[in-house]
């Protein structure tokens, strides 16, 4: 009984403490990375941190989109992890950001 209320107690901290799905950016505050404190020119991918208490699967997809959207890429999902992201926020939703196919989907692409 006491453990089923210190999982309860632990449940609900960690969701009043959850915040809203939001672009991993993991160098932020490594000075020895190159560029340092200037905008991004170019990504190859993305993380996205989120939570199940706080947001939905669709704001994910849609963050992973316009992150890789301002390079003119698409996003692609990769895979997720629990080691990249802090406690509020521990669902880490990688994606790669590729450049978009040149075909039409559904056309023969020349095959006659």
């Amino acid at each position: 009984m006491k453990w089923c209320f210190v999982s309860l107690v632990g449940a609900f901290l960690v969701s009043a403490c959850a915040v809203p799905p939001y672009v991993h950016k993991a160098s932020r505050y490594d000075r020895s990375v190159v560029g340092f404190g200037l905008d991004a020119t170019d990504i190859d991918a993305v993380t996205i941190c989120y939570s199940s208490y706080e947001g939905s699967s669709a704001e994910v997809v849609r963050l992973a989109i316009e992150a890789c959207g301002a390079f003119g890429k698409t996003a692609n999902f990769e895979d997720q992890d629990y080691f990249t992201c802090p406690l509020a926020a521990p669902v880490a939703a990688n994606y790669t950001c590729d450049l978009p196919t040149t075909g039409i989907i559904g056309t023969s692409s020349g095959i006659q």
